[in-house]
This record gives structure tokens, sequence and C-alpha cells, in this order.
């Protein structure tokens, strides 16, 4: 059965542009820190010098929480291009896996050195014949080089343009090379009978407050505020289809916007596979991202609204009930450890990030020790700010430097 290793992971903003597009008008956009300018030239300099020197500590402890993911497939939400994928892969992530190379290299070192003596003797060769030793070990180490390099760094990579109004964008990192990357940014909450006068009210809302931009909404908008990203690959001769989602957050709005919006996304996300795939169960598929959505709150189903006072609803149920999707995340034993957000305004510990596998996949799975599936949780990258999750990374700061505020979430899979 071939063996597979994924993560999903919300970079939070990895952007080559500035983050801020504007300075605004509170009294804390004239400020860094306690140091508070007047001048708006002098606060742009500054406020770009203090972003870009912030930037390479934080990127390099979001690289450190992929490098320790140690993944041959990562799907990424939050990336503004691929030019800023690349920079981060080349300058980042691959920079901390080059030791690791080197150790393979040593051992293969010996190992050919070993091998030539018996395959060249250990007497002082001739010069022809000490020649033709330092040829093959040459060769045979190039050749280890490859594949050692093949397992270890991102080869294959993408980011794909959404929708999103900020450009912040799904990504992949693959040691794989993908047979087919589908992206569903263009469909239409018409293409799957999805409009409704709720969504209407909301887009046109939206459309009014972004100064009545275009035509007047129908059902020809959107379905996914962002993208829904499917990356076909084969892994020893059998096939995987990996689907990348960022849902509808519940800021803009709040939460009973958020979840009509989507609940609207889920519900495309579960007939775009089942369009895929004539019988979903048996198929070999993970649903992945930044879901913006959970099923419990600190370990407990019970989940209430804090400012209304009534029971929350999840968006997810269609994934979970309607295609049978598993989230590995519950095969933690205890349910209070399955979280990967903290949100300080209500004080609660949620699992937005989601690995969701198809039934084929859960039943390939569900019998292996919890060493061989190595699933993890990655929060040592989140800020001291976050009341929970252990130790943290040398040069995280209370709230900022910091990985991202989302945890990473990686688990290694039997492909049937």
């Amino acid at each position: 059965m071939a063996r597979f290793r994924i993560a999903t992971f919300n970079t939070e903003n990895l952007f080559t542009r500035p983050d801020f597009l504007s300075l605004g008008t509170r009294p804390s956009d004239k400020r860094i820190g306690m140091v508070e300018f007047k001048d708006q030239a002098e606060l742009r300099l500054a406020r770009r010098i203090s972003e870009a020197t912030l930037s390479r500590i934080e990127r390099q402890l979001t690289a450190q929480v992929i490098v320790d993911a140690d993944a041959d497939f990562v799907a990424l939400q939050e990336v503004d291009d691929r030019a800023a994928l690349e920079l981060f892969r080349d300058e980042f992530i691959h920079p901390q896996l080059s030791p690791r190379l080197g150790r393979v290299l040593q051992v293969e070192v010996r190992r050919l050195h070993a091998e030539a003596d018996g395959q060249f003797g250990t007497q002082s060769p001739s010069p022809a014949k000490a020649r033709e030793r330092a040829d093959w070990i040459a060769e045979q180490l190039g050749e280890a080089r490859r594949v050692a390099e093949k397992s270890l760094y991102y080869d294959d990579f993408d980011v794909i343009e959404g929708n999103d109004r900020r450009g912040i964008d799904l990504g992949f990192l693959s040691r794989l090379k993908p047979r087919k990357v589908t992206h569903y940014a263009k469909f239409s909450y018409d293409d799957f009978g999805l409009w409704s006068a709720d969504i209407a009210r909301i887009h046109e809302q939206d459309w009014r407050n972004y100064g009545e931009q275009g035509a007047r909404p129908d059902g020809s908008a959107k379905v996914f505020r962002r993208d829904l990203v499917a990356v076909d690959l084969e892994i020893e001769g059998r096939e995987l289809t990996v689907f990348n989602c960022h849902l509808k957050s519940n800021t803009n709005g709040g939460r009973d916007k958020a979840y009509l919006i989507r609940e609207a996304e889920v519900q495309a996300l579960v007939a775009i596979i089942r369009q895929r795939f004539p019988d979903p169960a048996t198929a070999n598929w993970v649903i992945c991202g930044d879901f913006n959505d959970y099923v419990d709150i600190d370990g407990s189903p019970q989940m209430f609204n804090l400012k209304t006072g009534q029971p929350y609803r999840t968006t997810l149920g269609p994934l979970i009930d309607g295609l049978g999707a598993f989230d590995v995340c519950r095969w933690i034993d205890e349910p209070s450890d399955r979280w990967t957000t903290y949100y300080p305004a209500e004080d609660i510990h949620s699992q937005l990030d989601h690995i969701f596998i198809s039934p084929a996949l859960h039943a390939a799975n569900a019998r292996r020790a919890a060493e061989e599936r190595q699933l993890r949780i990655i929060r040592e990258g989140l800020p001291w700010s976050v009341p929970r999750g252990g130790r943290r990374y040398p040069g995280v700061g209370l709230s900022d430097p910091k990985a991202s505020d989302h945890a990473a979430v990686a688990i290694t899979l039997d492909i049937p």
C-alpha cells in the first residue's frame, strides 16, 4: 500500500507586498509600538522598514512549521502569488532542509567508499584506476543527491488566483508532480442551484458597501469567496485527489452572514465531489484547508454564540454526514486537544483547520497504529498570547513574531 504525508497550513498573509494598503484614521494607525508619527511620509517609511524586518523573522518561523510537518504535499492558504511562494520556498524553506540533505549524503559517501573498496580494491590503485574509482563515486553520489533532493525539496508548487479582494489565494508545495490542477473560482451560485433570497440580501449589501461597483448581483455571483482547488496526484500507481479550500470567515458581517455564505460553499464543494466521483465513498480524496468552522469548542459539542446566547450551528454537516468525510483530528483521543486556532475575544480554542478523508481512506487507515499515522497539530509557531499549546519556537513573541495565527495539521496516510 502506498504511503503519503499531507499537511494543511494557513500561513497568514504570505505577502511580498506591504501588508498595509492605507494608513487608516485611528490614533493607533499613527503609531508603531509606543512611537507616534506626525508626518505621513515618515510613518509610511517607518512602517515599511518595521514590517520588512518583522517579516523575515516571521517567515523563518512559518518555514519551520512546514519543515517540521515534513509532508509530501502541503496545502497552503493566504498566499500572495506564485512569486511570493517561490521566494518563500527558496529563501526560507529549502535552506532549512539543506542540513538534512547533508546528513543523507554523508551516509552515502561512506557507503560508496566501502562499496568502491570491494569493486576497485583497497590497495593503492594506478592513476587510471584511481580516476575510474573517483568518477564512479561522483556518478553514484550525484544520483543519490537527486533522489534525496526529490524526497526533501518541493520542486512542484503553485498559487492559484481566486476571488478574494485582499488577494489571499490558495497554493501548494509538493514533492510529487501533480497530474492535473483544477480550480473552481469561476463557478457561480446558479451552477449549483444555490442562489436564494438570503444569499441575495448579503450580496446586495456587500454591493452597496463597496460603492455599487459593477452590475447588481444575481445568481451569476461567484459561490466561493476565495476558491476551491483540486490537485490530482499519482502515488505509486494509486490515484489521490486533494481539495484545498479557504471558506468564508466570520469577519465583515459576523457569524450569521458568514454561516449562509459558508453553507453554500460547503454545499458546492460536496456537489463537486459527487460530480467528480461516481461513488465518493470508494474514491481516494482528501479535503483540507481553513474551513473557518468547527464542530466543537474546547472539545465540547455544546457551542453557543456569545452575543445572542443561541446555539451555534456548524456548516460542516454535509461533509461529515452527507459524504461520510472523516476529520483525521478525531483520531486524537482528547477532544480538547484538537484545536488549531484561538479567538481571544471569546476565549475559545477551536479547530478551523481540517483534513477530511474519504470513507475509503478512513477504512484503510483506521486500524493503523498512531505512531504510523504520525498525526501532528504543530502549534509551536503560535504566539505566546495563545493560552495553551505548550512549547514555542525560539523567537516567537507574545503577539509577534509568530509563524501564523493558525497551527498546521499533518498526517501520514496509506493510499489503498
